[in-house]
């Protein structure tokens, strides 16, 4: 009866051992074979998958290093006393080269409140005479000027910082100069992932343009000063490009296929 009972014992010990043995060799085979595979994808010569890569979010976006001085300098150029009028908000829009400002009524029209006219009177008086002033409404109006000064755009050719790299980088460099910065997920592919950030502060905006312009590939979408609170607030992101697999390459805006990536 014993020796029965370790005979069966030795079988199951023999038997489990011979199938992990089975498993291991099955789980080495598949790892060759995925070798061969990408080795022959590799191959000069061979026929490269071909994708279509879309333009990158920086890509003809301005340096943020350049912008916000220059935004700034431009905002400063604003025309606050406007007789029958209340300036309310000047604001760089990161993806253009001008500055607008939001005008109200100060009070209804002849009774305090003044004519379109008035504006453009107040402009011409303080230099902005190539501003454009646009009608918002009834009692609205907006103001427009170019800025000038020395504006970067972005190269297409750029290796910006993973994601929490660069969310690390500036909430830290942030928060020492006591700025709470605030994050928010933004668009995502198969190419790349892009996360937004925003922050307000009394001072002037271009103060963090060292900071700011460090992070390559970041973006600033829009720089905006509420005349009320006279509170700057600075939008922008952050973008990480992510590596084709191996075996696949981006086919080039002339429809010649670049050279292979490298395996992420």
């Amino acid at each position: 009866k014993w020796i029965v009972i370790g005979g069966v014992v030795v079988a199951i010990i023999f038997g489990g051992l011979l199938y992990q043995k089975y498993q291991a060799e099955a789980e080495y085979q598949e790892m060759l074979r995925n070798l061969e595979a990408q080795a022959r994808n590799n191959l000069p010569g061979r026929k490269q998958q071909e994708v279509e890569v879309p333009p990158m979010p920086w890509e003809g976006r301005y340096s943020a290093a350049k912008y916000l001085p220059a935004c700034s300098e431009a905002m400063k150029r604003a025309v606050l006393d406007i007789p029958g009028w209340k300036p309310k908000a000047i604001l760089c829009n990161g993806t253009g080269s001008s500055v607008s400002m939001n005008i109200d009524r100060s009070a209804a029209l002849g009774q305090g409140g003044g004519t379109i006219n008035w504006i453009r009177w107040a402009l011409n008086r303080k230099g902005l005479d190539r501003s454009s002033i646009s009608p918002v409404g009834d009692n609205g109006a907006e103001a427009t000027w170019s800025i000038s000064g020395d504006v970067e755009v972005l190269k297409p050719a750029l290796t910006p910082p993973r994601l929490a790299e660069a969310r690390r980088y500036l909430q830290s460099w942030l928060e020492e100069t006591f700025t709470q910065v605030r994050f928010t997920s933004g668009d995502k592919n198969q190419f790349f992932e892009t996360l937004k950030f925003r922050f307000e502060t009394p001072y002037d905006p271009s103060r963090f343009s060292d900071i700011l312009g460090r992070v390559e590939g970041l973006t600033i979408d829009r720089v905006s000063l509420d005349l009320a609170r006279y509170v700057y607030t600075v939008e922008g992101a952050v973008h990480e490009k992510f590596e084709l697999p191996a075996g696949v390459v981006a086919a080039n805006r002339s429809g010649k296929p670049q050279e292979p990536a490298r395996a992420r």
